[in-house]
């Protein structure tokens, strides 16, 4: 009677975790490190997202599945981070550009069977945006050729299934079904393409581009937790990389003189097809908790495989035109070349009451993105988190909060990204996105979790 009271909780809980995560309008990401977000719990963000050996919670599904035979019952999680973002430029001769501030909802859940139904065997599933990107500027900035409004939503669906060895090492695999999304939008230079075409000077005439796209790809998982003590764990996961092959449409508006003869039109849409793949991911983690249980510390560091990021290109398989290709196909490639990184996060908690655990962190992403092929939709920098939270327990129902302080220190640009299509460009002075970058975030969030 016990065993079917607990799979009609566990189907119950399932059925309602998914009902929820449909419904969760906006999952984009901050976009550091490269693009990704990795804030997927906030009992681990409020310690440098460190947790790879501390499984608490459910959300060990994400940080370490192979940590889920080691939690107490069946456990649930849910919770959202707000992201306030707010990226800027100063050019060369000292102006200064901010980024529009976006205010965006990076939501997680988890449920894992922990050690409820069977002592050996544990199953987990989770959603996460572990990956993302938004970045807004003006339509008249420096930026407005090269990028305005860019969007990158990765949602990921993932099972996991891990197996207790031995009483104090366990491990894990799993698969993960990626949902993505891309949006890409900025302004067209029309005076610059009518004069490539015909040698012809006209009037200033500013068009528009906008790109859509997305695809579905699938990502496995390994991991390992050991805990020779009460006193010493150790974990590690691993993540496969991941294949998205875009279709969308690209649509430009605005073209006048020879472009709209040469389109068909003010307004050109046609069929594309995009790539991009995900890096592969390895990470370890140590923790310690003395006698008392009082506190924990823990350091975990990661590695990416962002040089899995070589271009960006886009096909288009409805045109035939060589005379619209060669205008769709300026900076077509694009090569981006990234680099692979390394990461690291510490992080403390503290037990200041039986109910209540205060937490604090630091973390540090190093970026994939080289100078040479750096660009504002994702003006990205090493990024500093300074983290705190705490969270509150009674009984079998815990609440988590933390906040985050992300400190991008400015980065210099000097590179030819966007030159071609320069206001400018055809009386000989060329401008660029030249100058200095940086960001100050911030990230907060709460989540409640259940033990059944």
């Amino acid at each position: 009677m016990k065993k079917t009271g607990l799979k009609f909780t566990a189907l119950f809980v399932v059925l309602f975790f998914f009902v929820q995560m449909v419904i969760v309008p906006e999952v984009l990401a901050l976009g550091s490190g490269g693009f990704s977000n990795q804030v997927v719990g906030l009992r681990a963000l409020g310690k440098g997202n460190s947790a790879v050996a501390s499984p608490e919670d459910a959300s060990t599904v994400y940080m370490n599945p192979a940590g889920m035979p080691f939690l107490k019952g069946m456990q649930s999680e849910k919770g959202i981070t707000f992201e306030v973002l707010q990226f800027e430029h100063k050019n060369p001769a000292g102006n200064e550009t901010r980024g529009e501030k976006s205010l965006i909802k990076v939501p997680h859940g988890f449920f894992t069977t922990g050690n409820a139904i069977n002592d050996r065997f544990s199953l987990g599933l989770g959603m996460s945006a572990p990956y993302g990107l938004q970045t807004e500027w003006d339509d008249q900035s420096f930026a407005r050729f090269v990028a305005t409004e860019s969007e990158l939503v990765i949602i990921d669906y993932n099972a996991s299934l891990a197996y207790k060895v031995t009483d104090n090492f366990a491990i894990a695999g799993g698969m993960s079904f990626y949902d993505s999304s891309v949006a890409l939008n900025k302004k067209v230079n029309v005076t610059a393409v009518n004069f490539s075409l015909n040698s012809s000077v006209t009037p200033n005439v500013i068009g528009s581009q906008q790109l859509k796209g997305d695809d579905t790809a699938l990502g496995y998982n390994l991991a390992l937790f050991y805990q020779p003590n009460e006193n010493h764990r150790m974990g590690a996961t691993f993540r496969s990389k991941a294949e998205f092959r875009y279709k969308g449409r690209i649509s430009l508006a605005g073209l006048t003189g020879i472009s709209s003869t040469t389109f068909g039109g003010s307004h050109y849409e046609t069929r594309l097809e995009s790539k991009l793949t995900l890096p592969e991911s390895f990470e370890v983690g140590y923790a310690y908790t003395p006698d008392s249980k009082k506190w924990t510390w823990e350091v975990d560091g990661a590695w990416t495989g962002w040089d899995s990021v070589e271009r960006a290109r886009y096909d288009w398989p409805e045109e035939s035109s060589a005379a619209r290709l060669a205008i769709l196909n300026v900076d077509n490639p694009f090569p981006r070349d990234w680099r692979s990184t390394y990461s690291v996060g510490t992080g403390y908690e503290y037990r200041a009451k039986d109910w209540l655990k205060l937490r604090t962190g630091y973390l540090f992403y190093q970026t994939p993105v080289p100078g040479d092929h750096f660009e504002p939709s994702l003006p990205d920098t090493n990024r500093h988190f300074f983290t705190g939270g705490f969270g509150i327990e009674k009984g079998n129902f815990r609440a988590d909060a933390a906040y985050a302080l992300v400190i991008a220190p400015k980065r210099s640009i000097d590179n030819t990204v966007g030159n071609s299509s320069d206001t400018n460009a055809i009386d000989g002075t060329v401008s660029s996105i030249d100058g200095d970058f940086g960001s100050l975030n911030h990230l907060f969030g709460v989540n409640i979790s259940w033990a059944f």
